[in-house]
């Protein structure tokens, strides 16, 4: 008898309503929600950063290549759940956005770049504070694209259908 085989990133693995462990060596990072994922194609490699589990929002960013987990050693963004990752071709990063912090004093509404192994902040003037947005590299005008989220301020009702362009510096490119 053949079992269905369910895989959900950074989920684990399912035969039925046994968990199986995933089919690469660990160690990797464990289960979360709210974790960012980003695909670097230039390093072809998976990277994962944030989320939050039963020991606490996570700091830790991982990478997955070639079937192996490794853990990012450098320092990175403080601790969040619910931000958007994407790998910017055109500039060659993994740009991080948003979230919902730990720290209420770390801003909300930074920007960070993973360049190789190495997080960066970016100071430049960005949307407001929010979680649970999307963010997709636009191939054609060769910049990242930020849709919506949840922010307690400066979206109407707290839903955000802002639209914004990122290329080093932010943009609102559509707002209703």
């Amino acid at each position: 008898m053949k079992r269905l085989l369910l895989c959900l990133p950074l989920a684990g693995c399912f035969i039925g309503a046994e968990d199986v462990p995933p089919d690469f060596e660990r160690p990797g990072p464990q289960g979360r929600y709210g974790a960012s994922v980003a695909f670097d194609a230039a390093r072809a490699r998976l990277i994962t950063y944030g989320g939050e589990n039963d020991v606490g929002i996570q700091t830790t960013t991982w990478s997955f290549a070639q079937g192996r987990w490794s853990r990012l050693t450098s320092a990175g963004p403080p601790a969040r759940e619910g931000a958007a990752m994407v790998y910017d071709v055109e500039r060659d990063r993994v740009v991080l956005f948003g979230g919902e912090l730990v720290d209420p004093s770390e801003p909300c509404d930074a920007t960070w770049e993973l360049v190789g192994e190495a997080w960066t902040r970016v100071d430049v003037p960005a949307p407001t504070c929010r979680r649970g947005h999307v963010m997709t590299y636009d191939a054609e005008a060769r910049r990242v694209l930020l849709f919506g989220g949840f922010a307690a301020e400066g979206c109407a009702g707290g839903a955000c259908q802002q639209t914004w362009a990122y290329d080093g510096t932010w943009t609102l490119v559509n707002a209703p």
